[in-house]
């Protein structure tokens, strides 16, 4: 089996060959590795994004790999560019407007407009003003052909051979992302109406971002809910905020004929059960102690045989801090709990940290092909 046959095999309830390796690489450890300056990624996205990304993935042998952003108009952003100042820890690009977007070396870029935008009392703001970008508001052919780029650009270099995807902010998450952590929290205290209303319109707008990107191709839409873990809130607001709203997309998902799994990172051992429940084909992360709460063991005991499980390897405390002979240790341990299930995928945790060492990863292929074949 290839990359692409082996993760679908997972996917589906099927014995693969071996257990997959498809460690989620951060948009920082892209960028440090992309061979360019942190200002030029950021500008010429469409052209070096996808590639780094492909050539990252092929070097360490990993089956899988997640498409980060939609595509960009290159030419008109670089037409809008003042100048681009170095600083100690990236450069900042002024734009011709008065805007600026830090690029750090090893992290997204944090746009900082002249003027702060108002923030609207939430009781006065519109589903449409809390979407994450222009795909959850846009049909694919009315999108500008830049936009899906990067997505039909991997399935086309790539072919059949490594599992191409794209992935979603879950309703409650992209609530909180939009309008700020902490207000939305007191929000969902407050006006439960009011919030219940937003998320069944962010809703809707999921559902367009995922036919644009099924209907670019993509075989596997994940969904990913950074906000919505134990440090975030209970598991009765869970069950009451976010389960139901990102269970109509996933059920959306599976209408449209792909796979789909669900991104929650941190302490989330209290909801495993809810999260199957959604009708994902599959969790990530399974953050271990201390970075999160999950045991994988646990996890495979209670819910192995209803999803795929992907993760459980601390990309901190050991893929970046180990060495490569602890890292394969940790790697094997990891492959011996999940491999009976054959529905397991070996990975980080969460994402690959930036400054990870290049031998670290790579000794991860050495631990699936010794321990995961069937």
């Amino acid at each position: 089996m290839n990359g692409k046959e082996r993760v679908e095999a997972v996917m589906r309830g099927d014995k693969p060959d071996r257990v997959p390796l498809a460690c989620q690489l951060s948009m920082g450890y892209i960028i440090k590795n992309s061979g360019v300056s942190p200002a030029e990624f950021y500008l010429r996205y469409n052209d070096v994004g996808v590639d780094t990304h492909i050539r990252l993935t092929k070097d360490y042998q990993f089956d899988a790999f997640s498409v980060e952003w939609p595509g960009i108009d290159m030419d008109y952003l670089e037409s809008q560019v003042d100048k681009i100042i170095d600083k100690p820890n990236g450069q900042l690009i002024v734009w011709k407007s008065g805007n600026e977007t830090f690029c750090p070396v090893n992290e997204y870029p944090i746009e900082m407009p002249k003027v702060k935008p108002l923030k609207k009392p939430l009781t006065d703001v519109k589903a449409s003003e809390l979407m994450h970008h222009d795909g959850y508001k846009t049909q694919l052919k009315d999108l500008p052909q830049y936009f899906m780029e990067p997505y039909k650009d991997a399935l086309k270099k790539v072919g059949d051979t490594i599992s191409v995807q794209g992935y979603f902010v879950s309703p409650l998450s992209l609530l909180m992302y939009e309008y700020g952590i902490e207000d939305s929290l007191l929000a969902l205290l407050d006006y439960p109406d009011t919030c219940k209303r937003l998320l069944d319109g962010i809703t809707e707008g999921c559902m367009l971002w995922v036919d644009n990107l099924v209907d670019s191709g993509l075989p596997v839409v994940a969904v990913t809910a950074p906000f919505e873990g134990m440090g975030f809130i209970s598991l009765k607001m869970y069950k009451e905020f976010g389960m139901p709203f990102t269970a109509r997309v996933i059920k959306y998902v599976k209408k449209r004929g792909a796979f789909t799994y669900m991104h929650m990172c941190g302490y989330i051992n209290d909801r495993l059960e809810e999260i199957a429940a959604t009708g994902v084909d599959g969790i990530e992360c399974f953050d271990p102690p201390p970075i999160g709460n999950v045991e994988l063991e646990d996890a495979v005991k209670r819910i192995g045989d209803r999803v795929f499980i992907k993760g459980n390897m601390d990309p901190v405390n050991t893929v970046f801090k180990k060495s490569p002979a602890e890292i394969y240790e940790d790697a094997v341990k990891r492959v011996k709990i999940g491999y009976p299930t054959q529905r397991y995928i070996l990975s980080t945790a969460c994402a690959v940290s930036p400054d990870t060492p290049p031998e670290n990863l790579k000794v991860l292929i050495k631990a699936a092909e010794d321990y995961g074949w069937y």
